[in-house]
């Protein structure tokens, strides 16, 4: 398990606490998938697709005026600058598998804190946290070279989109859901405008 059971309960207990998240991704598979997973579990706030990469700095500081966020959720963005933390009038929940990096004024979640190789997505650690939408943390590991544990589970609810695959390479090129992670890497291509129409899409996909 990257992180443990407490603080998966810590990073749900924040999004339960909180009436209008704000959230910067980053603009890969695994940012967004991350990204798909609180919101439609919270089903409130704006989200942001980080395209500083892989930074997020004071560059970005204006959207906090524009959405007046009360808490701050930050996913698979390597690098976070103090700068930016200084701006931020509101608490910041930092979800990340890079680094690990200082920075202070974050709450900050890194299974490599703990285990320096670790390579668990920041997709599988969200779902820990929300636990639904098991297609999206599915498609956001294997994205990210990551067969997760729960991956026996994925199959048995979605036999459509996966069978016997067992490597990363069989899944991601000969799967439906392999397609579905081009889908997503489709979706995070162009500007930053025509992104977020794609991705408000995928936040209201039924399944």
């Amino acid at each position: 398990m990257a992180l443990t059971q407490k603080q998966y309960d810590h990073i749900r207990s924040e999004l339960d606490n909180c009436q209008n998240p704000l959230y910067f991704f980053d603009d890969d598979p695994d940012g967004l998938s991350s990204f798909l997973l609180l919101y439609r579990y919270k089903r409130e706030g704006h989200g942001i697709v980080v395209k500083t990469h892989p930074t997020l700095d004071a560059r970005l500081a204006p959207s906090l005026d524009d959405y007046k966020p009360d808490k701050v959720f930050i996913l698979d963005v390597a690098l976070l600058e103090q700068s930016f933390v200084d701006i931020c009038p509101v608490p910041i929940i930092w979800i990340d598998h890079h680094g690990p990096h200082e920075v202070k004024g974050v709450l900050y979640f890194n299974p490599r804190i703990r285990k320096k190789d670790s390579n668990t997505p920041t997709t599988y650690m969200c779902c820990n946290a929300v636990k639904q939408d098991l297609w999206i943390a599915a498609l956001g590991s294997i994205a990210d070279y990551y067969i997760p544990d729960f991956l026996d589970d994925f199959k048995a609810q979605y036999p459509d989109l996966i069978g016997s695959e067992k490597t990363i390479g069989d899944i991601y090129f000969t799967t439906k859901l392999g397609i579905l992670i081009k889908i997503f890497s489709f979706c995070l291509k162009g500007k930053t405008q025509e992104v977020m129409k794609n991705i408000k899409i995928l936040t209201r996909i039924k399944t």
